[in-house]
């Protein structure tokens, strides 16, 4: 599946493929974050940061090591790979859209 790299709305990003994670709402994801680091909590004022400052999350950097992909089906978006973290942030912190990696597939 080729992927692209676009800019996606975060309210259409309705769940992640993480086994962690994907068994509840996004308040329970943030609550059940697991530290990146040691000393970190959440909500965390350091992945607000991040995730405020860099609009890119197409590509891994030093910032963040994995780059974010999400599988589109229709009009929704689920996270694959990377940045359950980063989206769980982002959504709280009233961030719209993030430039991610994105594999379409199309449902007939």
């Amino acid at each position: 599946m080729p992927e692209v790299v676009t800019d996606v709305e975060l309210d259409k990003i309705v769940g992640t493929t993480h086994d962690s994670y994907n068994k509840g709402t996004w308040e329970q994801m943030m609550q059940n974050l697991k530290p990146r680091r040691e000393g970190d909590v959440f909500p965390s004022e350091r992945y607000f940061k991040m995730v405020h400052d860099n609009h890119d999350h197409s590509q891994g950097s030093k910032l963040f090591q994995q780059a974010i992909t999400l599988a589109k089906y229709g009009e929704e978006y689920i996270i694959l790979d990377g940045g359950n973290h980063r989206i769980c942030h982002a959504k709280f912190a009233g961030i719209r859209t993030l430039k991610v990696r994105v594999q379409e597939y199309i449902i007939n």
